[in-house]
């Protein structure tokens, strides 16, 4: 989280993007999304990723959505939330949009800092762009992963995680004690992931 914040702190454009020193941008990752944030005045966009692991498993997640304002995001808050919030490689967002928000917490030390970070920006979004074409690989080694192993830092991240969703549902004027399907799912994926 320091090295994030310290390029943060320096970083001097109108985008803000993200990739990890073992991961692939693939071809045009940068290009395509910032024509779709100009294309859609977006203040976060998020591309397709294909996870491949060390043991050859691999799979893919993406959307195609396009929410033009917090009206939308938040219609489509329960998509958003479930599947594209947890990471932040594949996103890009306007830096302006999140000043004061942009940051990382570093407290985060063993994980969990990207969906807390996401969480938290997305109760400011305006708008929200996702594409489901593939343009990111992450490499995902378990043996290295920090937050495959279990800490009590890991643990207070995810219910972090938690309380964050629900301020983030807050903030959509969403009432989250209403029991619907869309929320459960997501409540208990973050619950899941807690528990693992």
């Amino acid at each position: 989280c320091k090295a994030r914040n310290s390029g943060i702190s320096i970083a001097k454009g109108e985008y803000i993007t993200f990739c990890d020193h073992d991961d692939v941008y693939l071809p045009r990752k940068l290009e395509i999304s910032y024509d779709l944030a100009q294309k859609y005045h977006a203040d976060i966009v998020n591309v397709g990723h294909e996870n491949l692991f060390d043991d050859g498993h691999r799979f893919t997640k993406g959307i195609n959505l396009t929410c033009h304002n917090r009206q939308e995001i938040s219609e489509n808050i329960y998509a958003i939330s479930f599947d594209h919030v947890s990471t932040i490689w594949d996103n890009l967002y306007r830096y302006k949009a999140f000043k004061d928000n942009f940051y990382f917490d570093s407290k985060y030390t063993r994980g969990q800092e990207d969906i807390n970070f996401n969480f938290r920006l997305l109760q400011y979004a305006r708008s929200f762009v996702a594409t489901k074409e593939i343009l990111y690989k992450h490499i995902i080694r378990k043996s290295l992963s920090t937050s495959s192993k279990i800490h009590i830092e890991v643990i207070e991240g995810m219910i972090d995680a938690i309380i964050n969703y629900l301020r983030c549902l807050s903030s959509f004027e969403i009432d989250f004690s209403k029991r619907n399907d869309k929320n459960i799912m997501v409540l208990a994926k973050l619950f899941r992931i807690l528990c693992v």
